[in-house]
């Protein structure tokens, strides 16, 4: 399934003031997956969040485990929070993105005409922005960053401390 805009030739009746003008409508345009260009980057998108949530889950329960075991974070807890962290920041930026691509790929494979100058009626694929990202789960991944490097400083502060009486 892909989301694109396409300006249309008629008016629906709606009633709205004469000023009004209505010039483009949404769409979706369905496609059979053989034929569909973008469907790669669409499946990354699906299952990129996917990925992000079983690393985390296999996260928390090797630091449950360590905690079970009375046993301090070391360095392995600290990276791996950080690169979970990373990871979760990245596609919650990437997969809208991908998205995006998937969807003018699609328009572009279809041989759609995306103009006012090759045709009266013409798609437009809806361009990547910043707005489109998925925020909660980047400040979910800043938040995982900041306590993978707390658990760093707090291990690195824990072996300067040692030799002091």
């Amino acid at each position: 399934m892909v989301g694109v805009v396409t300006a249309i030739e008629t008016v629906p009746d709606l009633h709205v003031p004469d000023h009004a003008d209505v010039q483009y409508s949404s769409i979706t345009i369905y496609v059979a997956p053989q034929h569909n260009a973008g469907l790669s980057w669409e499946t990354a998108a699906t299952v990129l969040p996917y990925i992000v949530a079983g690393l985390t889950c296999l996260l928390v329960v090797l630091l449950a485990a360590q905690l079970l075991r009375q046993r301090q974070f070391g360095i392995v807890s600290g990276v791996a929070l950080l690169t979970v962290g990373a990871l979760s920041i990245v596609s919650g930026a990437a997969v809208p993105a991908m998205r995006t691509h998937a969807a003018a790929l699609v328009v572009e494979s279809l041989g759609l005409p995306t103009s006012g100058d090759q045709a009266s009626t013409w798609v437009v694929p809806q361009n990547f922005s910043v707005e489109f990202s998925d925020w909660p789960v980047i400040l979910l991944g800043l938040l995982t960053v900041l306590g993978g490097w707390l658990i760093l400083r707090a291990r690195q502060l824990r072996l300067d401390l040692e030799g002091t009486i």
